[in-house]
């Protein structure tokens, strides 16, 4: 948006996969950053092939990005926006939640 628009961020209600929860949390939390997509990922069961899990995310500026990737891989698809990923320690959990 151009003009006179001011933006504020606000509490909106949304399901999330429990599995991501924390990491969408964290990013949300994160300035310069918004989140817009997530999943828990998928395990390769049934017809699905595996995948890992992810934040789709957008961010405003080069501090922000660097946020991101002191906690999350990054799969970038564009002009400051990524898929997030979130690290995993040797006990499956994520090191950075």
């Amino acid at each position: 948006m151009s003009g006179d628009h001011n933006r504020s961020r606000m509490l909106v209600w949304a399901e999330i996969d429990g599995g991501i929860a924390a990491a969408v949390t964290q990013l949300m939390n994160m300035p310069g950053v918004l989140t817009h997509t997530s999943c828990q990922g998928g395990n390769g069961g049934g017809r699905c092939p595996e995948y890992p899990p992810y934040v789709m995310v957008t961010w405003k500026d080069d501090e922000a990005r660097a946020r991101i990737i002191e906690h999350f891989d990054l799969t970038e698809e564009g002009d400051h926006w990524a898929y997030a990923h979130p690290r995993f320690s040797d006990n499956g959990m994520s090191a950075s939640l």
